[in-house]
């Protein structure tokens, strides 16, 4: 009994003098987690990876290096937006480096459905900046020739009453269009605004539906106190402008 003791007491002594630092490294090791593709076998980058209570992220070639485990079961898991959640469990041996693997299966993303309706433009350089500034110009109203009637024949008093701040007055029984202005020297808080027929300035109208009836009209602008286009803000345009396009200008 007394020479087993001296054998083992040398042990116990060598036990104490190791810090508890050191014990505790001799009882841990590094584990290396690899994430990669179930289908194409190619390392997954990017990809959070825990081992136990530590956290990671996978490097270019799919690593993820943890140091210093402690000894033991190890329940590893990896996650990457795109893809199913892995996992695998792992038994950490003191002082031995591993390495384990997580292969990880695509999860789709469902989108919802997007319809989108496309939309030619005329090969007119007119009649295509015209379509333009009504999709991205911000201000002023915008008809098309849906807006006078199937043949596009419709009465340009019926279609402009549809716009706020325009007024049709009659004279002699003679539709004049006329835009609503708080000015005080306006008298009435009405003008006239200044046409445009396919570009060019034209007025005065003396009677709106004599003057462009059968033009088969493709669109007109109205701003009225609105932002003005620099090709239309000219002399006496302070009222605002009507801008009249007829398919004419399809051909040009």
């Amino acid at each position: 009994m007394q020479q087993r003791l001296v054998r083992i007491l040398p042990l116990l002594l060598l036990a104490a003098a190791v810090p508890p630092a050191a014990r505790a490294q001799q009882a841990a090791a590094d584990l290396t987690v690899i994430v990669a593709d179930t289908t194409t076998g190619q390392p997954i980058a990017g990809a959070s990876v825990t081992a136990g209570r530590a956290r990671g992220e996978t490097n270019a070639r799919g690593e993820a290096v943890f140091r210093a485990v402690p000894a033991g079961p190890v329940t590893v898991e990896a996650r990457r937006l795109g893809y199913l959640a892995g996992r695998t469990q792992a038994t950490v041996q003191p002082g031995a480096a591993q390495t384990v693997s997580v292969a990880l299966g695509l999860d789709p993303v469902v989108l919802r459905r997007l319809n989108v309706t496309a939309a030619t433009l005329p090969r007119s350089p007119l009649l295509r900046d015209f379509y333009i500034r009504k999709a991205t110009w911000g201000s002023g109203r915008f008809l098309t020739r849906d807006d006078f009637g199937p043949d596009g024949r419709g009465r340009m008093s019926d279609a402009m009453r549809r716009i706020p701040g325009v007024y049709i007055t009659s004279d002699g029984g003679r539709p004049l269009l006329r835009f609503g202005k708080n000015v005080p020297e306006i008298v009435g808080g009405e003008c006239e605004p200044i046409f445009y027929l396919d570009g060019t300035r034209y007025g005065p109208v003396n009677d709106l539906d004599h003057e462009f009836q059968g033009l088969l009209i493709e669109g007109v602008e109205i701003y009225n106190g609105a932002r003005i286009p620099p090709q239309f803000n000219g002399a006496n345009s302070g009222c605002g402008v009507v801008v009249v396009w007829t398919r004419r200008t399809l051909a040009s």
